[in-house]
This record gives structure tokens, sequence and C-alpha cells, in this order.
């Protein structure tokens, strides 16, 4: 390929991407498997003859899950897995795995284990599950999942992160944070405090320090206590943290997203969702997404949702 004929292939993808971020913004959107060719069908889809939806936020219907209970879905290597636990109880409910394949949820693993994930992250390539049933720590690389040793404190009251290049585990109940030690399998106790016990709550790292939210409030915690650094009315419940703003809701069902730059402590509202009766946000391809849980006695089968927003 000589060098004019790259430019011109460059300069082309360039006025797709332009072309495809100016429908987005009039509300239709546009997955990346969809062909360059189907946008003229997103122009004709936008209302008022192209003038565009009015500001707002708005909700596509995306990839629809199969029927689980209490599920999760995580992202690793860029591919978007949903772990689904097929019955209501956490000892004999065998779980299954399924892989976004082409828009649709494809299995990949089944009847793997009986077990209750409570919290998992994306580290060193593989993804890292803290199972309540048994304290398991478990690793799934894509194609199998792998137990390892027992933890040391229990994951229902802990949460996975990754902090400052290490997998840690913060363990509310003690109000201490763990990190994974591969090198023998071990979790150690570091010597990072919260302050006391019961730190209870959502924690999460915004610039390499560790940040805490719990009844309406907000805390930066520096290793021997947390302070508080923001507070919110009306009652707001944490959903998701990404790239500086943190997502709230309030309600049940039809919930009401909230958004807040922690920067500028700025808290505006994103509107209305569709019936979500447990909601979980998640990443996938650069978009917010949100997705239904489900409970451990409700069985849901719903379509996930992408959300964006029209600013006028």
């Amino acid at each position: 390929m000589n060098y004019a004929t790259e430019a011109k292939l460059n300069y082309l993808g360039e006025t797709k991407n332009l072309i495809r971020a100016a429908i987005e913004n009039k509300g239709q959107y546009i997955a990346d498997t969809d062909t360059f060719r189907s946008y003229a069908d997103k122009i004709a889809a936008i209302q008022g003859g192209g003038g565009g939806l009015p500001a707002g936020l708005y909700w596509e219907q995306t990839y629809t899950a199969p029927l689980h209970y209490n599920a999760k879905r995580y992202i690793l290597g860029g591919d978007l897995y949903l772990l689904q636990r097929t019955g209501t109880s956490n000892a004999s409910s065998p779980v299954n795995i399924y892989k976004l394949v082409n828009g649709t949820y494809t299995a990949v693993a089944s009847n793997i284990t009986h077990y209750y994930f409570t919290d998992g992250v994306e580290f060193n390539g593989k993804l890292h599950i803290l199972a309540g049933d048994y304290s398991q720590h478990w690793i799934w690389d894509g194609s199998t999942m792998t137990a390892l040793t027992n933890l040391p404190f229990s994951p229902s009251a802990s949460c996975a992160l990754v902090w400052n290049g290490e997998l840690c585990a913060v363990n509310r109940s003690e109000g201490v944070i763990y990190k994974w030690v591969e090198d023998g399998d071990t979790w150690e106790v570091t010597d990072f405090s919260l302050g006391g016990k019961s730190m209870y709550g959502a924690f999460f790292v915004h610039n390499g320090e560790m940040y805490r939210y719990y009844l309406k409030k907000l805390y930066l915690c520096d290793g021997a206590a947390c302070t508080e650094v923001g507070s919110f009315t009306p009652s707001l419940n944490f959903l998701y943290y990404r790239n500086g703003s943190i997502y709230f809701y309030s309600g049940n069902y039809m919930l009401t997203l909230y958004e807040y730059d922690i920067e500028n402590a700025v808290l505006r509202t994103l509107g209305t969702t569709p019936f979500v009766y447990s909601p979980q946000m998640y990443e996938y391809q650069g978009r917010l997404h949100l997705a239904d849980k489900g409970t451990n006695t409700m069985s849901v089968a719903k379509t996930d949702l992408i959300w964006h927003e029209v600013t006028g």
C-alpha cells in the first residue's frame, strides 16, 4: 500500500468516526458491529427530520441476557462475561458463564462450581473473584475457573480492587486492606488502616487515592482515617466509578441516575431509567451500560441497556 492510499484510508476512517459521533449525539445508538452503510438508517431514524432528540438521557436495548439469579457482568481482556447462578441456593446452584459474541451471550462454561460470587476485578489478564460460600478466591482466565487458597476474611464484607498495581481487598468489617501475594498464593494485611472497624460502604480508587462512600457521605482515606470530603441529599446509592465521576441511583425499579464530578464537587441528575430491579453498571467498549442482576429469589431475563446523553 503506497502512502497516498494509506492517507486516504485514514482520512476515511476519521470521517466515519466523526459521522458516528454526530449521529449518536442526536440520540441514535451505533454498535461497533454496525456497518457504515447502516448509518443511513440511523440518520433516517433521527426525529424531526434531522433536528435530533431534545436534550436528555436516552436508553437503547443491547444484549439480552439468559434467565438468571443474581448474575454479574465482568470485563476480561476487553470481552464481556456474564456469570449466571441458575438457582436460588448458594450451596447447590451451579454457575454458568457466558461471553458476549457478536451481540449475543454465548455459553462458554457450565456447571463449573457452586458458589455465591460477591465481587471481582480484572488483574494481570485474569478475572479474580471473591466467593462468599466458602471464603474462596477464584480465577477465571477466559476458559477455566481455578480455585485458589481460601480467603482469611469474609468476602461478603469485602470488595476487590486494583490499587498501586496490586490486587487488594478492602475488608470492611475489620477496617483494613489485604493484598494478594501471588508467589505463595496468600493474602496479607497491609499497614493501611481505614480508621476503625465496621467501615462499610463502597470503596474505589481515584487518582491513586482510596475513597469510601457510605450513608450519603464521601470520604477520603489516608491510611490512618477516612475524612469526610462531601455529602449528598437525597440519600443516594453507589453504582459505579468511572474517570473521575461517581454514578449513583435513587428510588426503586424506575431509578433516577446521578453523576458526581469528584474534582469539581458537582452533582447532576442524568434522568430516569426503564424498569430495573437490581442494577449493575459496567463499562464496555467505552460506553456505560446498565443491567439487572436479579436477586437470590427472583430470576430475570432482561436486555442490558446502554445509555447516551443528548446535549441539545
